[in-house]
C-alpha cells in the first residue's frame, strides 16, 4: 500500500526516528510497541499524512488510497450530537443502522445518540472518534492507542471489528492481550531504530527475549576479547619500556625487539578500535524483599454481607456476600460504570453502601493506587516521594526508581511536572514499597508502556500480602488474580479462578 524510506525526526537534540523504513500491504494486521515517548505517535503521523519527517519519504502510496487516522487528542465540533458528529466524518452510503450499532459496540446506550457530544467526558470522546475512524470505509486504519478508556466487552467488540476488517491495520497499543488477538507482526521501536518480528505479541516477546540473551552472550564474549587485547597491549608496552634501556652492548638488538613490541600493542588496539561494538543489553529487572509487608493482617480481610449500591434510584449491584482471606489475589471487572470503584471505596471505608455492611480484620495496613493519583504530592520530588513512602536512604531510593525507569535528574522532577504516565510509575514504585498487608489499584497500568507492566507484574508476583485489582488488562489479570469478580447487569458474580476471555 505504501512505503516508507530512511525516516527521520528530531526534536531538540534527540533524533526519534533514526533512519526507519517499513511497507504496509493490504490485510496487514500489525502492531508498534516502544516504550512510552520513543516516537511511535510521531511515527504513526507521519504515516498519516499529518506530520512530515525532516528527511526520508512516505513514496509509493496507492492511488486513492484511503487512510482513517486516530489521534490520541479527539475534536469535535459543539453543538453536535453524537450521531451528527459521526455523519459528518463518514462516507454518505454508511448506513445509520452501521453507526448505532458501532456506536453501542463502543459502548454509548441508545439514549446517548442525541446528547451534545461537549458534554462527554474525554474518554466518550476518544470512543466517538473511534467509530468514525472504524465506519470511514478507509483501506488502512492507523489506530493510535485505541484500546485506552475501554472496558472488557468494547476491547471484544473492537477485536472482532478489526479481525473482520478488510483494509489493513497498524495500531500502536500498551495491551498486549489485544496485539496477541489482533496483529499478525509486530514492529518495535526502540533508540529510533524500528525491528519488525513475525507473530503477535506473544511471538515477539518470546523472540525478543531470545535476541537479549543472545546479545548478552554476544557482549559478554566481546568484553572479554577486549580485556585480553587490553591485556596483551599493556604487557608488550610494559616489556618494550624495559628493552629501551640497559647496557651498551645488545642495545640495538634490544632496540628492534622494543620497536617490535610497540607495533603490537598498536595492531591490538587498532583492533580494539575497528571491532563492531555490541551494546550492553537491558539490565534484567529484579527487586529485593523490599516487597513483603512489614507485618501480616489477620486471617480474615474483609467480610460483607447483603451489600448493594444504588445513584439516582439505579442499582448497580446489589446481594453481595464477600468473604476475603489474607493473601487472596482477587480480579474486579465489568463494564465501565458498573461500580467496580465503588466497591473498593465501601471496602476501604470510604462510602458508605446503600444497604449491607463490611467488617473489617485485624491489623489491616492497606495501600490504595488511585486511576488518577490524587494520593500523590505534587510538591515533592520524585526522590522525596519515594524516600518519604518507603523511609530508604537516598541510595536505595534512586536504586529502585532506576527499576521502574527514573534515571539520572529524572528524580528531581517536582510531582506536580510529571506526564501521566511518570505519575502511574511513581504510584507503581509507592504501591512496591509500600509496606501494606493489603494493595489496593485501581487501574495499575493506565497510561502504562509495556516495559513498565512487566515491571509491575514482576514485583507483584513477589508480593506476599492481599491484592485487589481493578484493571481492563486482560494480560496482568491472568498473571497475577487466583479469583474474579465480575460486576454488571445489577449483581456480582465471584469465580474461584482468575480471568479468562470466556468470562
Amino acid at each position: 500500500m505504501f512505503n516508507a524510506h530512511s525516516l527521520e525526526k528530531q526534536y531538540g537534540t534527540r533524533a526519534v526516528l533514526d533512519g526507519v523504513s517499513l511497507s504496509v500491504s493490504p490485510r496487514d494486521r500489525v502492531g508498534l510497541v516502544g516504550r512510552n515517548g520513543c516516537g511511535k505517535t510521531t511515527l504513526l503521523r507521519i504515516l498519516a499524512g499529518v506530520d512530515h519527517p525532516d528527511r526520508g519519504s512516505v513514496s509509493g502510496v496507492r492511488h486513492g488510497l484511503s487512510i482513517g487516522y486516530l489521534a490520541q487528542i479527539s475534536e469535535f465540533a459543539s453543538g453536535d450530537s453524537l450521531i451528527d458528529a459521526i455523519g459528518r466524518v463518514v462516507p454518505p452510503d454508511v448506513a445509520e443502522w452501521e453507526i448505532r450499532k458501532a456506536l453501542m459496540g463502543l459502548g454509548f446506550t441508545a439514549a446517548q445518540f442525541t446528547q451534545n457530544v461537549s458534554t462527554l467526558s474525554g474518554g466518550e470522546k476518544t470512543r466517538l472518534m473511534l467509530a468514525g475512524v472504524l465506519l470511514g470505509r478507509h483501506d488502512l486504519l492507523i489506530l493510535d492507542e485505541p484500546t485506552s478508556h475501554l472496558d472488557l466487552e468494547m476491547l471484544r467488540w473492537l477485536e472482532g471489528y478489526l479481525n473482520a476488517y478488510a483494509g489493513a491495520v497498524l495500531v500502536s497499543s500498551h495491551d498486549r492481550r489485544f496485539l496477541d488477538n489482533v496483529t499478525t507482526s509486530i514492529l518495535e521501536l526502540d533508540g529510533g531504530k524500528l525491528s519488525r518480528f513475525a507473530g503477535g505479541y506473544s511471538e515477539y516477546a518470546a523472540a525478543k527475549q531470545e535476541q537479549i540473551e543472545r546479545q548478552r552472550s554476544d557482549y559478554t564474549l566481546q568484553q572479554r576479547q577486549i580485556r585480553a587485547l587490553e591485556e596483551f597491549v599493556r604487557r608488550q608496552l610494559g616489556w618494550a619500556e624495559k628493552t629501551q634501556g640497559g647496557p651498551k652492548r645488545g642495545r640495538d638488538q634490544r632496540g628492534r625487539i622494543s620497536e617490535k613490541m610497540a607495533k603490537r600493542a598498536h595492531a591490538a588496539e587498532k583492533r580494539i578500535e575497528q571491532m563492531e561494538k555490541v551494546n550492553k543489553p537491558r539490565d534484567s529487572f529484579h527487586l529485593n524483599a523490599a516487597l513483603a509487608p512489614d507485618r501480616r493482617s489477620g486471617r480474615r480481610v474483609f467480610e460483607a454481607r447483603g451489600l448493594a449500591i444504588s445513584y439516582g434510584g439505579r442499582t448497580l449491584w446489589q446481594d453481595l456476600d464477600l468473604d476475603i482471606e489474607y493473601g487472596e489475589r482477587i480480579g474486579i471487572v465489568g463494564p465501565n460504570g458498573s461500580g467496580k470503584t465503588t466497591l473498593l471505596r465501601i471496602l476501604l471505608g470510604e462510602e458508605e453502601p446503600s444497604k449491607g455492611s463490611v467488617i473489617t480484620g485485624a491489623c489491616l495496613v492497606p495501600f490504595r493506587m488511585e486511576q488518577e493519583h490524587r494520593n500523590l504530592d505534587p510538591e515533592l520530588t520524585v526522590l522525596q516521594t519515594v524516600e518519604t513512602v518507603g523511609g530508604m536512604t537516598q541510595t536505595e531510593a534512586r536504586t529502585l526508581l532506576a527499576c521502574f525507569l527514573f534515571r539520572e535528574d529524572e528524580v528531581f522532577k517536582r510531582v506536580g511536572d510529571l506526564s501521566g504516565g511518570e505519575r502511574a510509575r511513581l504510584a507503581v514504585t509507592g504501591a512496591v514499597i509500600s509496606g501494606a498487608n493489603l494493595l489496593v489499584l485501581d487501574e495499575p497500568t493506565n497510561h502504562l508502556d509495556i516495559d513498565t507492566r512487566e515491571r509491575l507484574e514482576q514485583a507483584l508476583e513477589a508480593y506476599a500480602g492481599t491484592m485487589l485489582i481493578v484493571s481492563h488488562d486482560r494480560w496482568l489479570l491472568q498473571r497475577l488474580t487466583r479469583r474474579t469478580l465480575v460486576l454488571g447487569n445489577g449483581r456480582v458474580i465471584d469465580m474461584a479462578e482468575a480471568y479468562s476471555e470466556g468470562a
